[in-house]
Formats: C-alpha cells, sequence, structure tokens
C-alpha cells in the first residue's frame, strides 16, 4: 500500500520539463509549441495528484477516516 501511495505522490514534471527545452533550445520549428503542451500536461498532472492526495491515501488505507 505505501508504494503505491508513493508512486502517486512522488516527483513529476521536472524531467518532461526539461527535455521539452531541448527542441525549444535548438529553435526548431513548432518548438514553443511542444513545451506549452508538456506544461501544461504536467500542470494538471500535479493539481490532479495534490487534489486527490487525502483521497488515495484513505482509499489504500494508509490514513485512517
Amino acid at each position: 500500500k505505501e508504494k503505491a501511495y508513493i508512486s502517486w505522490v512522488g516527483l513529476r514534471g521536472a524531467v518532461p520539463i526539461i527535455l521539452a527545452t531541448y527542441p525549444y533550445a535548438y529553435k526548431l520549428e513548432n518548438s514553443h509549441m511542444i513545451f506549452n503542451v508538456v506544461f501544461f500536461m504536467v500542470l494538471v498532472s500535479v493539481l490532479l495528484q495534490g487534489v486527490t492526495i487525502g483521497f488515495m491515501a484513505k482509499r489504500l488505507g494508509i490514513i485512517e477516516e
């Protein structure tokens, strides 16, 4: 249960955002769009996980109600 919870709330976002800067640094076509899409998806993912942390802890039985 603890491993599932840790995987749910683990660090997310830094690697995709850094990788999305490479096309931007090389000034490739549509690189700004790639970066924006990756940044938006990471933001949505982090917000979704942040909102559901308590729910997942209760569902996995890590904390009591």
